[in-house]
């Protein structure tokens, strides 16, 4: 199973164009949203336009209340005609039902949580169980994200209380025994939240090691412990807001990528999130273009050179998947390629890559300088040989 990556849509706001080009540039292979709020079924074929293969996740928004199985009911029904105007878009292998996001939120934060004590964890086993059943009867092939917790109170991390009631496992650390066993056996996929920032108690040095750090970044691991034979989808992932938003921030989430793609049963990652609303967002915006940790993520993506996007005014065409595609399907004869490739070793580069965009009439390689700590694109052309047509500074 090949890791999607994808977007988590800004909360109650539009797509908008800034928007559009982040994800021409990261492919929403994974896509989740909230329905009947802003985006509606223009978007969402949009959306599918930008990535035919991809998936999407489903996420109705659940108003927190006092459990009773009438508004678990009036819940259910919103997920069928959730999914009704999803499946107008994406066939049912390819969508996913994301149930009642982050259960384990305290009521009183008024953010869809059923609540941290005992009585909710058993209150959620039985809600989603009634849900699976409603929803396979429904809208049969549509996989079901069962927890998709805040990351607290989800596996043991350091500081939790001894008699904290944890929602992946019970009181004696196995999966078997959690209060809400039949709900995770009843879903198909595990969602999770995996943030990378630091917190105010860290030092500075933690913007680098929480990637890793097994309660941070690596802290899937521990679920996947717990329920080894469960794929996990992480459908908020990165860092949550300009507060928590690192230098590098873009090649710190590449670096992550890397770790989280080597494991077969992580199905998908989100990063949070698009849009510039709700007074926490817009991290990946900057000003009217997309942030340059967008292409970084990009570069990870699609395997590209290590290079920015360039100028508008240096006449390259965009670096966009649709470029790609068009340049990658044409194979060069090898005199041409092998003709870059050593005139950019000759003048004491490196190629970024083995693979080299290509078009019948030409082909184009980026080679770096680590005397100068510069990029170049080389082109060669039939009429015009081999020539640098763009640099800048490595970033």
């Amino acid at each position: 199973m090949g890791l999607r990556l994808g977007w988590h849509a800004g909360n109650i706001n539009p797509i908008d164009d800034v928007d559009w080009r982040i994800m021409a540039l990261v492919r929403p292979d994974l896509f989740v949203y909230i329905p009947f709020e802003a985006i509606g079924l223009k978007e969402l074929r949009a959306v599918r336009q930008l990535a035919p293969q991809g998936e999407a996740v489903v996420r109705p928004y659940y108003v927190p209340q006092e459990y009773n199985l009438a508004a678990v009911d009036r819940y259910i029904d919103d997920c069928r005609r959730a999914l009704d105007e999803a499946l107008q878009v994406w066939p049912a292998g390819s969508l996913h039902l994301k149930p009642w996001n982050e259960p384990n939120q305290p009521r009183w934060a008024q953010w869809e949580g059923f609540g941290e004590h005992v009585d909710d964890l058993r209150h959620y086993n039985e809600a989603f169980c009634r849900l699976a059943d409603r929803i396979r009867a429904h809208a049969p092939g549509v996989r079901l994200h069962v927890l998709s917790l805040t990351d607290y109170h989800d596996v043991r991390c350091p500081g939790d209380p001894h008699d904290a009631p944890y929602w992946l496992h019970g009181w004696d650390g196995t999966g078997a025994t959690a209060l809400t066993a039949d709900a995770i056996r009843a879903g198909d996929v595990i969602g999770c939240h995996i943030y990378l920032h630091r917190r105010g108690e860290q030092g500075a040095t933690a913007w680098t090691t929480n990637i890793m750090d097994e309660f941070y970044g690596a802290r899937y691991r521990k679920i996947r412990e717990l329920w080894p034979d469960k794929v996990l989808y992480m459908t908020e992932a990165g860092y949550p807001s300009p507060g928590f938003w690192p230098s590098k921030a873009g090649e710190r989430i590449a670096l992550w990528l890397r770790m989280v793609a080597q494991d077969p049963m992580v199905g998908g990652v989100a990063l949070w999130m698009l849009g510039t609303g709700m007074g926490h967002n817009g991290h990946w915006h900057d000003g009217k273009a997309p942030a340059a940790a967008v292409y970084d993520v990009a570069r990870w993506q699609e395997g590209a050179p290590p290079v920015s996007q360039p100028d508008p005014g240096s006449g390259l065409p965009p670096l966009t998947q649709a470029y790609l595609d068009s340049t990658r399907q044409h194979r060069l004869r090898l005199n041409p390629v092998a003709a870059l490739k050593n005139a950019i070793e000759a003048a004491g580069q490196y190629c970024a890559s083995h693979e080299f965009d290509a078009t019948p009439a030409g082909a184009r390689q980026y080679g770096f300088d680590p005397r100068t700590n510069r990029w170049h694109l080389w082109e060669w052309t039939a009429s015009g040989g081999v020539r640098i047509v763009w640099a800048e500074d490595a970033v």
